[in-house]
């Protein structure tokens, strides 16, 4: 079409000259404009797009004489390039499909579609080493998962070798190894989603301190036992990934409304936040020989009388988990308690399910951990009040332990759950409200009921497992009157650990405060840390 208009526009200015023959020529030289036109548009040999193409591959530069930082603890610090190639460019070109013409034009030919991509080889200088640990590696506000690129973390050791990839290009009797630095290689970064820049690479480094007090050990060495935390969350233990699926049950199916989410994979390495978890214990504290793993129930009272202890759930027919239903001790996800919502959110995270609970134990056992079981009772009311508050007649306190969904039934599901998988098992914790409660001089019907359970708990773990109550600091010598009312308890031929949970000062330089106040105080704020001694 362009070749037809432009060759009668052609001819036409042409005989406007004057000029014998310039019609004939203008004719011409509008056919051949025309031509190309029409070969760029309806198609042709030389049909190809180009993408953009960067100008400058100049790479980030550095600076020279910059100082090497000394860290202690876990810093995020930028680092300064001491190694690069240049920019790499990568061309790919496609080709379309060739398509017929429309009436009157030309078939179209194969379009070819030329692209550019770019990718940085570098190495990073990050501080004084060696260090223990690179926990993140940001590239401008983007945390990186690692295990997605072609990362090298060299430490600073003393004795690290060179990098075999810049022995490759500088020669082996050229390539430094940077003994006692910590420095990190990237190859073939890829540049596209950093606007085909170099990023401002950012790392989070950590490096344990030493004690000179205690003949220059470090801390983490020190720790020989961990309590497992929060205790609750539906699948916060499970070593399986699992995935809450929104929706609605129509008929005998389940219809997804909604992408599905992740419930326990929050990281950027691929892994269950508690194998992540374990991986970081073993790296921090490396002699950790007993872990304590706490999985919660919840009461609905702080009546002893009226309490009721269940398993919970987060969230009830909005939803589903894949691949595993959740079920705890004969209860589903309908059958369950449903935690308190506020603000359409629940209060708690749910009980931890059953399976989860057993692969988790599993993990511990395979890692060579000894485990120590803890079952807590959480309140499931209004503030979320203290354990240790509840209380009630010395005939309800009895009842609270023996009712169909009592305590006792709390504990004995996990005992039978946990069987031939632990080494400890605590059968309770804090319950100072109920121990104080005596129907008689010298008689406390929560202590009996404590001696009654731990004979039951006992028999079903065996011996070989040490069983225990976890008082509070104030429940061992009763701070209402002084009594040693636990002593029948401690005295038990079935508790094999006197347990005390405290919160102890984190210095000793003098307080202005009573120290019962500060205890009372320090409990508030840390109420999930338990330490059992």
């Amino acid at each position: 079409m362009a070749s037809i208009v432009l060759s009668a526009a052609g001819s036409v200015l042409g005989s406007a000259t004057g000029i014998p023959g310039a019609s004939a020529l203008g004719g011409a030289l509008g056919r051949t404009l025309g031509g190309a036109i029409d070969n760029r548009l309806f198609g042709g040999s030389g049909n190809t797009m180009y993408g953009a193409r960067l100008s400058d591959l100049g790479v980030q530069t550095s600076t020279y004489g910059k100082t090497i930082p000394v860290l202690y603890g876990s810093v995020r610090i930028s680092g300064n390039i001491i190694w690069a190639r240049p920019i790499k460019e990568t061309v790919t070109t496609t080709k379309s499909s060739a398509g017929g013409g429309g009436k009157g034009s030309p078939g179209k030919s194969a379009q070819k579609t030329t692209t550019y991509s770019y990718s940085a080889t570098l190495a990073v200088a990050v501080c004084a080493g060696p260090v223990d640990e690179v926990l993140r590696i940001w590239a401008d506000a983007k945390q990186l998962d690692v295990s997605q690129y072609n990362i090298r973390i060299y430490k600073g050791t003393e004795d690290q070798l060179p990098d075999s990839l810049m022995q490759s290009f500088d020669g082996a009797d050229k390539t430094p190894a940077y003994r006692g630095m910590c420095y990190i290689v990237f190859e073939d970064f890829q540049l596209a989603d950093y606007g085909n820049r170099i990023p401002n690479f950012t790392f989070e480094v950590q490096k344990k301190a030493l004690y000179p007090d205690y003949n220059d050990e470090l801390l983490e060495d020190m720790l020989t036992g961990v309590v497992l935390i929060p205790g609750a969350g539906e699948f916060v233990y499970d070593t399986q990934a699992q995935y809450k699926i929104p929706g609605a049950q129509v008929g005998a199916h389940w219809v997804q409304q909604g992408n599905k989410q992740s419930i326990n994979i929050h990281t950027n390495v691929g892994k269950t936040n508690a194998l992540v978890a374990l991986d970081q214990l073993k790296n921090t504290c490396p002699n950790v020989d007993y872990v304590s793993v706490v999985v919660s129930w919840f009461g609905d009272s702080m009546d002893a009388g009226d309490c009721v202890l269940l398993p919970g759930v987060e969230f009830k027919d909005d939803a589903i988990t894949s691949p595993d239903s959740w079920q705890v001790a004969g209860f589903s996800r309908s059958t369950a308690r449903l935690i308190t919502q506020i603000d359409g959110k629940p209060q708690y995270g749910g009980t931890p399910d059953d399976s989860s609970v057993l692969r988790l134990l599993d993990e511990l056992r395979t890692r060579g951990y000894k485990v120590a079981f803890y079952p807590l009772m959480f309140m499931d009311v209004s503030g979320k009040p203290w354990r240790g508050e509840v209380t009630g007649s010395a005939a309800d306190v009895s009842s609270f332990f023996t009712k169909t969904h009592g305590y006792n039934a709390f504990i004995n599901h996990y005992a039978s759950l946990v069987a031939g998988k632990v080494d400890a098992f605590i059968i309770g914790s804090e319950l100072k409200g109920l121990t104080k409660v005596t129907n008689t001089p010298g008689g406390y019907p929560a202590v009996t009921q404590l001696i009654s359970l731990a004979a039951s708990v006992k028999t079903t773990l065996g011996s070989g497992v040490k069983v225990t109550y976890a008082a509070d600091w104030s429940e061992y010598h009763h701070a209402d009157g002084g009594w040693y009312h636990l002593d029948p308890l401690w005295a038990s031929p079935n508790i094999d650990i006197i347990g005390i949970d405290a919160y102890f000062p984190l210095t000793d330089t003098p307080q202005n405060m009573v120290y019962g106040v500060w205890i009372s105080q320090c409990r508030w704020r840390k109420q999930s840390t338990q330490c059992v001694l």
